[in-house]
């Protein structure tokens, strides 16, 4: 049983993790994480160029957290994955233990009062995830020539299958030979690893979160299903 000592310095830390937190990646990329005091997170990857009016926002994972002794737990609702941060001995700051490799090692610091009140993230999870992909592969029994290289979002818009793909470049998967792989939004590396064929599905194993993430082989490219950060299944074309 805990003592009253011990279920005070719990309340303590989750009541100061009710913020948000923020970390400098480079001069146009920031990274925040909203810990909202229903125990759900979002950690997202703002993208603002010199002297831009306008911020560009993907969010990279939702979920739920809980705070053991000195550590944070992230379970990522989307994907599955789980993520761990390091809490510092006056709680205005955490060190990233286990996540994203572009993560790994940095120290965020508290920046305001939580946006959110509720759980307001994508319907998306792991559940509809292995859906979708095992759904695919039914409709899609024949195999479709699958080449190596490097694919992106294409800058404008996409027919396929009866659906319309908008996208603008900012995304960018690269294939390469040795069967490993590298994920970017806006020349930013995101994820990165070891890729598997599953007939007409790519896993992408992820090196840091020890993870997979997946894409959809077509005739005219890959569909996220979904990459980190991408979650409306767009089209990717190779170049």
């Amino acid at each position: 049983m805990l003592s009253i000592s011990t279920l005070s310095v719990f309340s303590q830390a989750i009541l100061v993790f009710n913020g948000v937190y923020s970390c400098h990646l480079t001069k146009e990329i920031s990274c925040y994480i909203d810990f909202q005091k229903n125990g759900c997170y979002t950690l997202e990857i703002n993208y603002m160029p010199y002297k831009a009016e306008n911020i560009e926002t993907i969010q990279l994972s939702y979920g739920k957290f809980t705070i053991h002794n000195n550590k944070i737990i992230l379970m990522d609702k989307a994907h599955g994955f789980s993520m761990q941060f390091l809490l510092q001995a006056d709680y205005s700051k955490f060190t990233v233990e286990k996540s994203f490799g572009f993560l790994n090692n940095k120290v965020f610091h508290y920046n305001d009062a939580s946006y959110e009140q509720e759980c307001n993230y994508s319907e998306i999870d792991v559940k509809i995830q292995k859906n979708e992909r095992a759904f695919y592969q039914l409709q899609h029994k024949i195999l479709y020539k699958f080449y190596y290289g490097t694919y992106e979002s294409p800058n404008n818009t996409v027919k396929y299958e009866g659906r319309v793909f908008a996208t603008r470049l900012e995304y960018e998967l690269k294939i390469q030979k040795e069967n490993k792989y590298s994920f970017y939004y806006k020349a930013f590396l995101i994820s990165e690893g070891t890729f598997k064929r599953d007939r007409n599905v790519l896993s992408l194993f992820d090196i840091n979160l020890q993870h997979s993430f997946y894409v959809l082989i077509t005739d005219k490219g890959l569909i996220s299903k979904y990459l980190p950060g991408e979650y409306n299944g767009s089209l990717l074309i190779r170049k």
